[in-house]
């Protein structure tokens, strides 16, 4: 059998994992943030779309592309096929069967969301691995998938937290959505910083992606990514930025929680981990 490492990653494959359960936990946070956690509507399909299209464009906006392509088509492109995946995943689901009422269909999405995600990176991150990628590029996605992970189960907590105020009423749905607006307010920095560091990674996903495909029409398809048209100068930008957001989620997230981590030091990406968090 071949190996996950060994094996073509494109993006239909990350349209499958982890881009839909990880554009959901940061929609569900965004969703506390705004107060609007026990409205009926935050879990709307179509406003679920919206703000799906809003974070595609927002990076698509800043990614580095070939001459060759436009960004506006480009971006138009991306919208789509977020779109596509988004009705064929178990997320869709999942959105439409939520009831603010119900705290188990709630905790339900929630862990879904974060378990898909992290199996979804850690299997780019094997891709990645091969000798045709410089080592820095999963060593960064390696330590976002790490941190990241440890600050969605922080926040995980929290958003427990606020879906045991459910309110018992329609009447009570005011109320109870401002406490949680409250609450997640205190933690904003940290969602925010969560949410850019995303955006990064995401940025680095297209960029891979529009440098690997030599035509318009290959786009979001089935091409497997290469390193092997990129610029390299071009690159260094790309993961200046993915490695400055990292260090800010985690400057901000020490803020908040001192940071215990599970990784092995001895081992070669503890290490980096360990030399790179100290940097930051």
């Amino acid at each position: 059998m071949e190996s996950l490492q060994n094996l073509p990653f494109n993006f239909s494959s990350l349209s499958v994992e982890p881009l839909p359960p990880a554009l959901s936990s940061i929609y569900l946070w965004d969703v506390c943030k705004s107060g609007r956690l026990f409205f009926p509507e935050s879990y709307d399909i179509k406003t679920v779309e919206n703000w799906m299209i809003g974070i595609a464009r927002k990076a698509m906006s800043s990614v580095i592309l070939p001459d060759r392509f436009n960004r506006n088509k480009i971006t138009e492109l991306l919208t789509k096929k977020i779109l596509e995946s988004f009705e064929r995943s178990e997320f869709r689901r999942l959105f439409s069967s939520v009831d603010t009422k119900n705290i188990r269909s709630l905790n339900e999405l929630l862990k879904e969301s974060l378990e898909k995600g992290k199996s979804g990176f850690e299997k780019i991150i094997s891709f990645l691995k091969q000798d045709e990628f410089p080592p820095i590029l999963w060593l960064e996605l390696e330590r976002y998938n790490l941190l990241s992970a440890q600050v969605m189960n922080y926040l995980s907590e929290k958003i427990i937290k606020l879906i045991t105020l459910r309110p018992r009423s329609k009447g009570e749905i005011f109320g109870r959505s401002k406490q949680t607006w409250a609450m997640a307010k205190y933690y904003g920095k940290l969602s925010t910083s969560l949410t850019e560091a995303f955006l990064e990674v995401f940025r680095t996903f297209l960029f891979l992606e529009c440098w690997s495909c030599e035509k318009e029409e290959e786009l979001f398809g089935e091409v497997p990514w290469t390193f092997k048209n990129i610029d390299i100068s071009t690159f260094e930008e790309v993961i200046f930025q993915l490695h400055s957001s990292i260090d800010k989620l985690a400057i901000d997230f020490m803020a908040f929680e001192s940071f215990k981590t599970r990784i092995n030091f001895s081992e070669p990406i503890g290490w980096a981990f360990k030399q790179l968090m100290q940097i930051a």
